[in-house]
């Protein structure tokens, strides 16, 4: 008789085979789901890092327009400045004027 396995040498075989088909597939499943996440992980990522970017540029355009208030504060504190100069001379002239007034006066009398 040749050598022909018996019934539960099949089944034996046929069992491993479908394990091994089983964890192949398991693995298998369990890699396409690693990579799905993976992927969503990368796209949630790159949002946050898409919103992130707009934040920076919002915040750059934000600090150029405080930039620039400050420049006109700064040009309307050096007006101010001049102008109290220019004033403080002509106060220093008037009492100027007024001392030699007064002088005339006290001479005059």
């Amino acid at each position: 008789m040749p050598n022909t396995p018996s019934w539960d040498d099949l089944g034996r075989s046929g069992a491993r085979e479908a394990n091994e088909q089983f964890r192949r597939n398991g693995e298998r499943d369990r890699q396409l789901a690693t990579n799905d996440t993976l992927r969503e992980i990368r796209d949630i990522l790159k949002a946050m890092l898409d919103v992130q970017h707009e934040d920076v540029d919002r915040y750059r355009e934000q600090a150029a327009h405080n930039a620039d208030i400050a420049r006109g504060l700064m040009n309307t504190v050096n007006d101010r400045e001049e102008e109290i100069m220019h004033l403080k001379n002509e106060v220093f002239n008037l009492r100027e004027r007024v001392r030699m007034y007064m002088q005339e006066y006290q001479n005059g009398e």
